[in-house]
């Protein structure tokens, strides 16, 4: 499937929400609403996590970009009512205290990684599975479906969800040597973020080593580990072509993203600027980002193709190894949702069954 689509296809800390305010932000957008203007506007703060400590990004980084697509989309709409004060490269909140950071209010948009808290959020986190999407723009779209429907809603109560998203499925890059087959994963020391990464890494033989995706460069380059589990255009993002001169394509778990507003803030907004945002969230900007990060990813294939890297794609009967290796961590997943008195099987199912239904859609 992942070929197929290969083929067919050529968006935070610690500090106050606004600068010099002493009493609740809520009652102070309240008292302000009716005389909100353009002149006058409400600041919201918004933060992703991609550290400054990385190497310079290069021109294929849709993480900041359909976060800055929306902003701007809301200042445009609200007529200049909301503007946004954007912290980039993790300048404000780092990774780690992302989620924390706007669910209790000290920015008022994220871009949550999803993977990052396996235990927050296990219903989404099996979104990460290995081989359960071809691409970006599927996964994006069923993990926004399955918000809207309620499977996963529940893990998101305390924010206001804008939209899910995902990148690309997972590949691999490697400092020592081209991954052939599944001996070539034996004892390789592979950087990797959470579940369902870890096990997944795990079960094809190598050793994961949880490293922050913000610091796996520097990992890679001090040799702390042989290769690091992410998508190619997450691999030029960071700049990690630089040390790494093999890549893989694998079909791995796909990366949540997921883009969220602190709920307090948004209740405390006017109800028009409210009804501007709802109406700029859901499928279509999850379809927006999906898109976006697939349209990454070929860029980022290409242009690897015309460096000195090499670029594997293993043989379908050498990948059908692969699949039966991780098979056992798709059952041990749903396994510890149930033992939660989570129905971890029909989430699963069902996930399965719309990424077919959009596949379908795609590739008739």
């Amino acid at each position: 499937m992942r070929k197929l689509w290969l083929a067919v296809l050529a968006v935070v800390a610690a500090g106050c929400l606004l600068a010099g305010c002493t009493v609740p932000l809520a009652v102070t957008r309240s008292e302000a609403s009716s005389t909100i203007s353009a002149a006058d506007p409400i600041e919201l703060v918004a933060a992703s996590w991609l550290s400054e400590a990385s190497p310079p990004h290069v021109d294929m980084d849709p993480f900041e970009a359909i976060l800055e697509d929306w902003m701007n989309t809301i200042e445009k709409e609200t007529s200049g009512r909301v503007k946004f004060k954007f912290y980039p490269e993790g300048n404000l909140i780092k990774e780690a205290d992302g989620w924390k950071a706007v669910k209790d209010g000290f920015c008022d948009v994220y871009l949550v990684l999803g993977v990052s808290y396996p235990d927050i959020f296990p219903r989404t986190s099996l979104m990460g599975l290995p081989d359960l999407f071809p691409n970006a723009t599927i996964a994006s779209q069923v993990m926004q479906q399955m918000q809207e429907e309620g499977d996963i809603a529940a893990e998101w109560q305390d924010v206001k969800v804008l939209w899910h998203s995902a990148t690309a499925p997972a590949d691999v890059g490697s400092t020592v040597g081209q991954i052939k087959t599944l001996e070539d994963w034996s004892n390789l020391k592979v950087a990797v973020v959470g579940e369902p990464e870890t096990s997944t890494v795990k079960a094809l033989g190598a050793v994961p080593v949880e490293i922050p995706k913000t610091e796996q460069y520097l990992a890679l380059k001090n040799h702390l580990v042989d290769a690091a589990w992410l998508e190619l255009n997450g691999q030029l993002i960071f700049k990690f072509n630089e040390v790494v001169k093999y890549h893989t394509i694998c079909s791995g778990g796909v990366r949540t993203l997921n883009y969220v507003m602190n709920l307090k803030t948004y209740n405390s907004l006017p109800e028009d600027i409210r009804k501007i945002i709802d109406a700029n969230t859901g499928i279509l900007w999850a379809l927006k980002s999906g898109e976006l990060f697939d349209a990454a990813y070929l860029k980022a294939l290409d242009y690897l193709n015309q460096t000195e890297s090499a670029v594997y794609t293993p043989s379908p009967s050498e990948f059908q190894r692969w699949q039966q290796a991780w098979g056992p961590v798709k059952e041990e997943s749903i396994a510890h949702l149930e033992a939660e008195g989570i129905d971890g099987r029909a989430i699963f199912d069902k996930i399965v069954r719309l990424s077919q239904d959009y596949s379908n859609h795609y590739f008739p």
